[in-house]
């Protein structure tokens, strides 16, 4: 018999960071740098510099239409680029993309505003001019704090509003002079206010789509350096005044979805920032869960392949070599998230697709699930294997419970281990393309999971390798010792435990799939302190795939503590001949 208990809280932390992206990730990625806008590709650095350098603010004294620098570059994969695949450069406000180096280098369209908005309105990831993949909507406000503020509207509920995925119902008749007095709820309701915060008047309406632009917008898009279609696009939903919290502090502002940008308003704030663009740039990073790896070491891998910040993070998640699974990537799909192997494997890396769907994953397209599929599986794959060559060849012929596939065209590991190491000649030991230098006095993040193999020599005549891996913790407060001890007994009670099992002495308690209740694990920690622990739960049979890819033990607070280390330190296992 088994349970879920304790290590149920892991699993499922686990589970989620594999399988969803998750819609409370607001705040702005440590990993996203502050990179000055002349490092982009020509001509991306003029338009910048026409709206929102130092020169053009202090003489306009507009609010930022950018934002002050690049928060990151990469590059993703778009059909109808030449090569397939198009450089991108995300800022707060907005994303600005080179979708075809052949177009004419003087036509302002030439480097573009991304169609961000439509993207976390719709839950659609647009992958080329008429193809985009399915994903959930984006669960963020629109404006104000990203954390703690209920009441704002998200995108999500934005698109409920909009015409686009063929809601014609929402197209509105022409209003030009009529008040803006509707008020969105962030459940989606709306009422109209007798007094509304300022008296503001539809000045425009756009017949492309069916929408009135109120008279503050209509005013700021006259003062920019641009047509306004170009720097917001045409409104996809109407006006509406919504209540935010902005700093902490509860507001009511309004806000209106064009196809580039939200735009809102604010009467309480100066003149110059009462109109703003919302953070549109770092929305959508966030909802699609992007950033920059913290080690520049991998920056330009990251940089330089499609979905590289993507396929960088999950392999560092998982304890994968960065460099292994971009290699698994590009032989799988060649970066392609909706190319399919023999029908049934499909996406940025190949993952069979009836076992995703058997874990309930409801978008196993999406880039971001798919590639931390494919990371946790080659990890398990690795972990058993002893080679990343032997787990290569293995993923591309896995089967799984769920059911059988077809195995894929054999040349696809070799190909793999190929293009793993040609990325490695590529970007291995490359500078940061964005001029950033690994800390001199931290030791690089390992991005390889710790050797599972024996030392060259165990003195110890009275224990034997189990092997060695990551250290994961229980926390103190949600399960002390007291309960760890309540769990043994519950599994005391089902025959689960060996029948001279005792507490613990030290209150030291740990987990371990090959183990069972009241057996005792020696362990080794990096510092060379050694310690006892006595077995407290099970690993239940679902998450032993997730168990083995990640850890090489799992510990109590007491014990964790008593080590002195950094959490996911490699610890090394031994357990007591009999």
């Amino acid at each position: 018999m088994t349970r879920r208990s304790l290590h149920a809280a892991f699993a499922l932390i686990l589970i989620v960071s594999l399988v969803s992206i998750s819609a409370q990730s607001f705040d702005t990625r440590a990993q996203d740098f502050e990179v000055p806008a002349d490092f982009a590709a020509d001509p991306i650095p003029d338009i910048w510099a026409d709206a929102d350098s130092d020169a053009a603010r202090q003489h306009t004294g507009r609010s930022w239409i950018w934002g002050p620098s690049i928060r990151s570059a990469t590059h993703e994969p778009y059909a109808d680029s030449p090569d397939g695949n198009r450089a991108v450069y995300y800022f707060d406000k907005a994303r600005m993309e080179i979708n075809n180096p052949g177009e004419d280098w003087d036509s302002i369209w030439y480097a573009t505003s991304g169609l961000l908005i439509r993207e976390m309105m719709l839950g659609q990831i647009q992958v080329g001019d008429a193809e985009s993949i399915d994903t959930e909507p984006a669960d963020i406000p629109v404006t104000g704090d990203l954390s703690d503020n209920p009441d704002s509207p998200t995108y999500a509920t934005l698109g409920q509003f909009t015409v686009l995925g063929g809601q014609d119902e929402n197209r509105a008749a022409d209003q030009i002079g009529q008040p803006v007095l509707t008020k969105l709820a962030s459940d989606g309701t709306t009422s109209t206010l007798d007094n509304p915060p300022d008296e503001v008047t539809f000045a425009y309406y756009d017949d492309t789509l069916g929408f009135n632009i109120p008279d503050v917008y209509w005013d700021w898009m006259d003062d920019q350096p641009f047509d306004w279609r170009y720097i917001i696009g045409h409104p996809v939903t109407g006006a509406f005044w919504v209540d935010t919290v902005i700093a902490g502090e509860p507001a009511q502002v309004m806000v209106q979805a064009f196809e580039r940008r939200v735009l809102t308003y604010n009467p309480e704030n100066d003149a110059e920032w009462q109109v703003e663009a919302g953070n549109a740039g770092l929305h959508y990073r966030s909802w699609r869960e992007l950033s920059l790896p913290e080690d520049p070491r991998l920056h330009a891998l990251a940089y330089s392949i499609p979905y590289g910040e993507i396929i960088a993070d999950a392999a560092v998640r998982n304890g994968v070599d960065p460099f292994v699974l971009a290699g698994v990537a590009s032989a799988a799909s060649d970066f392609d998230p909706k190319a399919r192997i023999n029908g049934d494997r499909a996406g940025l890396l190949g993952i069979p697709i009836p076992m995703a769907e058997d874990r309930g994953v409801t978008y196993p397209l999406d880039p971001t699930v798919n590639a931390r599929m494919g990371a946790n599986l080659l990890a398990m794959l690795h972990n058993q294997n002893g080679s990343w060559e032997a787990a290569i060849e293995e993923y591309f012929s896995w089967q799984d419970a769920v059911g059988s596939f077809d195995a894929p065209p054999e040349h696809l590991s070799s190909q793999a281990i190929a293009d793993w190491q040609e990325m490695v000649s590529n970007y291995e030991g490359q500078p940061s393309p964005f001029g950033i230098e690994p800390d001199e006095d931290d030791e690089p993040a390992p991005s390889l999971p710790p050797s599972s193999e024996p030392p060259d020599a165990d003195d110890d005549p009275d224990l034997y390798w189990v092997g060695a891996g990551r250290a994961a913790h229980y926390g103190q407060e949600t399960f002390p010792v007291e309960r760890m001890e309540h769990i043994m007994q519950l599994h005391v009670s089902w025959g689960n435990a060996i029948d001279d099992w005792e507490f613990d002495p030290n209150g030291y308690y740990c987990v371990h799939p090959d183990f069972i209740i009241g057996e005792r694990l020696h362990l080794t920690a990096p510092n060379g302190e050694t310690f006892w622990c006595t077995i407290a739960d099970s690993v239940a049979q679902q998450d032993l795939s997730y168990w083995r890819a990640n850890w090489g033990i799992e510990v109590n607070w007491d014990l964790f503590e008593a080590m002195g280390i950094p959490y996911e330190q490699r610890i090394e296992v031994r357990a007591p001949r009999d």
